[in-house]
């Protein structure tokens, strides 16, 4: 669903562990009529127990609570756990079964909590310990937003199409909740966006392509699993020669060392260009963020790969606001700080051979099963009108 940015919103950049982990629970706790739950992983440990807990007791109490988790990452969620929440009265799905036959490719990777078309969290943080809270390292490097106002109901209604379909027999229901809007007293221009190519929502991959092809000054991405099209670099190359400063911060180690191998075979190329490069040694960077001119800042579940531009459904929100763009400067300044930079000399180190290899055979592996994504069910189809 395609909706207009709204402006009567306040925002808040809501860094991963304990800060996230607390920011869910205390919406969780403020639900009054419904909850909408989805995330590509959801894993049952110390650390979301609380979150399971706070969910039971808000259907206790009349809150309705649907939950979507993706069939594939969250495919270890507990059976005995889903009994607990059924007989509380939560309602679950999964996402696309495991072994579909034409959309084993299409992932539910968007991460969203929304409570009451009043308040919501969106990013690119699982719920689960191991990304939130590991035993001796600090979090992985990932970010989301809790977002207040008019906003919210723009998620809720780009929504609908995911709840309507797993929950037909509460459509009704579901549907009822439109008449509920929320205003914020402070103003920031929020739009939310979706990668879905199904239903050939597009909106942040071009609203990428846009904002760095206007960029003057200087742009900032922190990304995971960055392989990226032609398109994306050819306009940061555009960017490079107008005299944009481009910083890329990606993770020194990552928990898919294939993926990274074929990340750095562009690291000779990224610095020829001009482009400066960070690694990250204190996590796992997992974060989807980008700051272009001090101005305009995107975060989400987005990854610049063809699986997020063509396979899954991501969502992110574009945020147009000075004060919010300098809380993110900030932060994103402290993690250059503990950075560490790439140069001619250090890229030397990074196999090329392998480097090249991995890409290739990444892209194979992901356009083979992509293709399987363009039969179209009638039902899917039907949805987009909805």
């Amino acid at each position: 669903m395609r909706t207009q940015p709204t402006l009567s919103n306040q925002v808040e950049l809501i860094r991963n562990g304990f800060e996230f982990i607390q920011s869910n629970l205390e919406l969780i706790k403020d639900a009054k009529n419904f909850i909408f739950l989805h995330t590509y992983i959801f894993e049952v440990d110390e650390t979301t127990k609380p979150i399971i807990k706070q969910l039971i007791e808000a259907s206790k109490r009349g809150v309705e609570v649907y939950i979507i988790l993706d069939a594939l990452g969250s495919q270890d969620f507990p059976e005995k756990t889903e009994q607990d929440l059924v007989k509380a009265g939560v309602r679950i799905k999964y996402f696309t079964p495991l072994f579909h036959f034409y959309r084993t490719a299409r992932r539910m990777h968007q991460k969203l909590l929304l409570i009451d078309n009043e308040k919501a969290i969106v990013g690119g943080i699982n719920l689960a310990r191991r990304f939130n809270n590991p035993d001796q390292n600090l979090p992985w490097l990932d970010y989301s937003v809790l977002i207040t106002g008019e906003e919210v109901h723009n998620l809720y209604l780009k929504s609908l199409r995911h709840y309507t379909k797993y929950f037909k027999d509460k459509r009704s229901q579901i549907l009822n909740w439109k008449g509920i809007h929320s205003l914020s007293s402070t103003q920031c221009i929020v739009k939310s966006i979706e990668n879905d190519w199904i239903f050939q929502y597009k909106k942040v991959t071009q609203s990428y392509l846009q904002s760095i092809s206007e960029a003057k000054v200087r742009i900032i991405i922190m990304a995971t699993y960055f392989l990226p099209g032609k398109r994306l670099l050819k306009e940061l190359k555009k960017a490079r020669k107008r005299d944009v400063e481009v910083l890329l911060i990606f993770g020194a180690f990552s928990d898919h060392p294939v993926v990274q191998a074929a990340e750095r075979y562009f690291f000779d190329w990224y610095l020829q260009i001009g482009f400066k490069i960070y690694l990250w040694d204190r996590s796992i960077v997992h974060g989807k963020l980008a700051l272009i001119d001090d101005t305009w800042v995107s975060i989400g579940s987005y990854n610049h790969n063809f699986l997020s531009k063509f396979g899954n459904c991501e969502l992110n929100l574009e945020i147009i606001n000075n004060q919010f763009a300098s809380d993110v400067e900030k932060e994103i300044n402290n993690v250059l700080q503990k950075c560490k930079p790439v140069t001619n000399e250090t890229s030397q180190k990074y196999s090329k051979s392998v480097g090249i290899l991995t890409y290739i055979l990444l892209n194979i592996l992901t356009l083979f099963s992509l293709i399987f994504l363009y039969r179209q069910s009638e039902e899917e189809m039907e949805n987009i009108s909805r």
